[in-house]
């Protein structure tokens, strides 16, 4: 039998459309290119909630952000990207400084917590500009609906020392020194490394017996009330 190599080359051709359909979404068993499918030609957009913790995030890295005042950390809220209105670190202040006590805050519901200490000689005690008044160490979940379920182990980047840098007022912002006596390419741009924040506002109530923690919006925040060292 002669073989007419045209149409077996248009058979070909359809099935391997009709294959490449079923893998990114045109066909019965692919992706629709929807939140749920998590196929290649689309990400699940980023939740509101989440646009609020990433917005917070850009303003304490942002050059403004770095100096902001306690009344100016603690009353964030709005700005363009702010579609849904829930932007909104609503933190109050104090009157004077207060900061917390050295030793351990915990969060009753998630079992989150924070350690307050003094530096040791196994921190990296070389100065900065931002001058910390003491260490950090934290285990925390951050988003309102996630729980104890959620709480990071000992390898993952939210279970971190930190450096408190003290805003004022009862606000203080957690961060540690990145690219420090590193050998990247761009080395000269920061001998001495830069600061990288968590993306997170703390407010310390006067007599620092709790702290809340926003991380962008109302929902967020959690209390931590203080254990004993």
């Amino acid at each position: 039998m002669k073989t007419d190599f045209k149409k077996l080359r248009i058979l070909v051709y359809v099935a391997m459309l009709a294959m490449f359909g079923s893998c990114f979404g045109n066909g019965t068993g692919g992706n629709d290119g929807g939140e749920e499918g998590g196929g290649m030609e689309s990400y699940p957009m980023p939740s509101p909630r989440e646009e609020c913790a990433r917005h917070l995030n850009d303003v304490l890295h942002s050059s403004a952000g770095w100096w902001m005042t306690p009344e100016e950390l603690a009353s964030l809220s709005g700005g363009e990207r702010d579609i849904k209105g829930l932007f909104d670190v609503g933190l109050p202040v104090n009157d004077t400084d207060v900061l917390p006590r050295l030793g351990v805050y915990r969060n009753p519901e998630s079992g989150g917590f924070i350690i307050f200490r003094e530096f040791t000689e196994k921190d990296e005690l070389e100065p900065d500009t931002i001058h910390p008044v003491c260490a950090a160490e934290i285990c925390m979940v951050f988003f309102d609906w996630e729980s104890k379920a959620s709480l990071p182990d000992s390898t993952d980047a939210f279970y971190h020392n930190y450096r408190v840098q003290n805003r004022g007022k009862g606000i203080f912002t957690l961060y540690h020194m990145c690219h420090r006596h590193c050998f990247c390419s761009h080395h000269d741009d920061h001998p001495d490394g830069f600061p990288e924040w968590l993306g997170a506002v703390f407010y310390v109530y006067p007599g620092a017996d709790s702290i809340k923690v926003s991380v962008g919006y109302r929902k967020s925040h959690r209390m931590y009330y203080y254990q004993g060292k």
